[in-house]
């Protein structure tokens, strides 16, 4: 057996080199720089797989340091992610430009609410003799002046009015529009060329539309009164025209036409009081 005075001085030296290696690795725990831990919320369809992929370390790595006991996650909660490699984010692909869809044909004006020029005439057009129509903003109105109108069928009135108009060397009838006692709509001379209807240069951007009737004496009809309104409110939305450039014959003309109640209307209507 060994005596005391042997087994003092070994436990002393065990003592002190336990001390020293003790003292050793606290100071180097102490040296050590840990990279902080990255605070990752799990969203919804993650695992811990995903999640220790985008960040570049082991599974096993995220489980000891949450303690987690099983290796499901759930929405919401928080990880604590240890020794975290952040990948470089991959750039968007810039974004296809889609080519610009081509521009749409223009909508051509509706011809429903009249009845086409085709459907009555029965000479052509001398285009010869014939000014295009060029910008519209502004509108006259006229009447017939004939009495005997009210008595005959409008197609056959139409007839009449085109050869008189072209009598006097006009390429056809002078008015753009003419409308019936019953409130029917006929197309005249064609939008698209000028009018002969309140002399010379007052054509220009002039829309002529003929009331059949004489309205010096008698009162516009109802239904004729109606169309004209129609007619007046169409045309100023779609070609832009002001109601202060809506004129009876007589403003561009010493002439009864369109008659006293007919221009009753007209001043009414300028004055946005019908």
């Amino acid at each position: 057996m060994l005596s005391v005075a042997r087994v003092l001085p070994l436990l002393l030296a065990c003592f002190l080199v336990a001390t020293a290696l003790g003292c050793s690795g606290r100071r180097s725990r102490n040296a050590m720089v840990e990279t902080p831990a990255i605070i990752h919320e799990v969203a919804v369809g993650e695992t811990l797989s995903t999640i220790a992929a985008a960040y570049g370390v082991e599974v096993v790595t995220i489980v000891e340091a949450n303690s987690l006991r099983q290796r499901d996650v759930h929405p919401g909660q928080q990880l604590r992610i240890p020794g975290a490699q952040l990948a470089t984010p991959t750039p968007e692909p810039e974004p296809i430009a889609e080519p610009e869809p081509a521009p749409k044909p223009p909508v051509a004006p509706a011809t429903d609410w009249y009845v086409p020029r085709t459907t009555w005439a029965a000479q052509p057009i001398d285009t010869s003799n014939i000014e295009p129509m060029g910008p519209i903003w502004r509108l006259t109105i006229h009447h017939s002046g004939e009495t005997r109108d009210a008595q005959s069928p409008a197609p056959g009135e139409l007839r009449f009015f085109e050869r008189a108009h072209k009598a006097k060397g006009w390429a056809c009838i002078g008015y753009h529009f003419i409308i019936d006692r019953d409130g029917t709509v006929y197309e005249g001379r064609p939008l698209k060329f000028q009018g002969a209807h309140a002399v010379g240069d007052n054509n220009k951007g002039n829309i002529g539309v003929c009331l059949i009737g004489n309205f010096d004496d008698t009162p516009v009809p109802n239904e004729q009164k109606a169309a004209l309104l129609s007619v007046l409110n169409r045309l100023c939305v779609q070609y832009r025209i002001g109601r202060d450039q809506i004129f009876g014959h007589q403003h561009f003309k010493i002439t009864d036409c369109p008659g006293r109640n007919l221009q009753a209307l007209v001043v009414a209507y300028a004055a946005n009081r019908w």
